[in-house]
């Protein structure tokens, strides 16, 4: 059993909250962000091998692991000894690490943008990797690379609906941890726009959704 695999029991005590500053400021990092990815997904790992899945040296993550470790997102679990070497295995603090309740605290303003800049730079980066994939199936019902931006008025109701929809995703793919299959990403920003006449939207929410899958994985 992996040691940050899901366990039984809620996926409420699986989740860790990113809410302190520090540690929101240590992920306005692609290569920090990318770490907690691929440990959510897979881990633990070692250095070696996260250093293989984010295409880098392991001697360029140990200085992004120390951070992570510093703030509580990463803590070492274990080692293992390959080859007469010891190496130390990583893993996230939690199965579940998320991020969007720190949006509730407008004092984290500055940390959302510098994290959402971030993202969209992997999504960009990711999106260039599968496109070239050999596993890449742009269509059919196991289609794993695809791209939209939607600009609609949803009613409330609807607006609710969109939002279950996105959470149940994120169930899917949090417990999607089954490595005889290829790592997938998704990745979404969802945000009010300008209405047609200038007006700043009231009542009513216009919404922006930017869906994007990936062929990483968060």
């Amino acid at each position: 059993m992996k040691a940050n695999s899901k366990p039984s029991g809620s996926a409420k005590s699986q989740t860790y909250w990113v809410l302190q500053r520090k540690q929101l400021r240590t992920l306005v990092s692609q290569r920090r962000l990318e770490i907690i990815d691929r440990l959510v997904a897979a881990g633990p790992l070692s250095a070696k091998e996260l250093a293989r899945l984010v295409g880098a040296q392991p001697s360029a993550l140990y200085h992004h692991l120390q951070q992570l470790v510093r703030v509580g997102l990463v803590v070492e679990a274990g080692h293992r000894v390959v080859r007469r070497r010891r190496e130390v295995l990583y893993m996230t603090r939690a199965p579940r690490i998320r991020l969007f309740r720190a949006l509730r605290d407008p004092a984290n303003a500055r940390e959302m943008l510098g994290i959402t800049t971030t993202m969209t730079r992997q999504m960009n980066r990711d999106f260039r990797r599968g496109i070239r994939s050999p596993e890449a199936r742009p269509s059919g019902t196991l289609q794993n690379l695809a791209f939209a931006r939607l600009v609609a008025s949803p009613s409330p109701a609807t607006l609710r609906r969109i939002n279950q929809y996105l959470a149940e995703i994120g169930e899917l793919l949090f417990a999607s941890t089954d490595a005889r299959y290829e790592p997938l990403s998704l990745a979404w920003i969802m945000a009010p726009v300008q209405r047609a006449n200038g007006a700043s939207g009231s009542g009513r929410t216009r919404s922006k959704q930017s869906t994007q899958r990936r062929s990483a994985s968060r």
